[in-house]
């Protein structure tokens, strides 16, 4: 796939950055842990953010993209809600809300790049994504209605937090290991 341009090596330092401010907060914010249900969710977070960081350094890295004021939405809208999914980490109804538009607009980004491809290694990457990512908007919005409406159940709140770092392990299994998304552009 080449050289990384000036415009991409940029791009990814500043990404780069930006993950290192979100895990030095998620590290200050340890304090909100209260509970074991809390600590799962923040490590669910700590998944979650070295997830995204793969994805969008893929994007960046393998995906080239115009500069049009819709990309650069669909860039910032998902760091905004990645800085309040990790401000919120404890809230889980806020967490889940956050994460849910995330994928949603990451899953507009790739539908998007996949429309206007031409490489079949893109067009690939993209469907393989879209595929496996859509089903979290749906389960996030669930977690978050459930957290919402059950936020005095105890036991609801705590099978919703077991379940939540669950999946995010199963999620990363699923998508590195099984699918092997991450593998098509070592390949070429």
């Amino acid at each position: 796939m080449g050289r990384k341009s000036k415009a991409e090596r940029l791009k990814i330092h500043l990404l780069n950055i930006f993950i290192i401010i979100l895990l030095v907060t998620l590290l200050l914010s340890i304090n909100k842990i209260k509970d074991a249900g809390i600590l799962l969710v923040y490590i669910s977070t700590w998944i979650l953010i070295l997830h995204i960081w793969l994805g969008a350094y893929y994007i960046i890295r393998y995906l080239k993209q115009e500069n049009t004021i819709i990309n650069y939405v669909l860039d910032l809208a998902p760091l905004i809600c990645m800085l309040i999914g990790v401000l919120s980490f404890h809230r889980l109804e806020i967490w889940g809300a956050s994460f849910a538009i995330l994928f949603t607009f990451a899953i507009t980004k790739y539908k998007i790049i996949n429309l206007s491809a031409r490489n079949k290694l893109i067009k690939k990457y993209t469907n393989k994504k879209i595929r496996n990512e859509i089903v979290s908007v749906p389960l996030l919005i669930f977690l978050a209605i459930s957290a919402y409406m059950f936020k005095e159940n105890i036991t609801i709140i705590r099978f919703l937090q077991i379940m939540t770092l669950l999946s995010q392990f199963f999620f990363v299994v699923w998508l590195a290991y099984i699918k092997k998304v991450y593998s098509i552009f070592r390949k070429s």
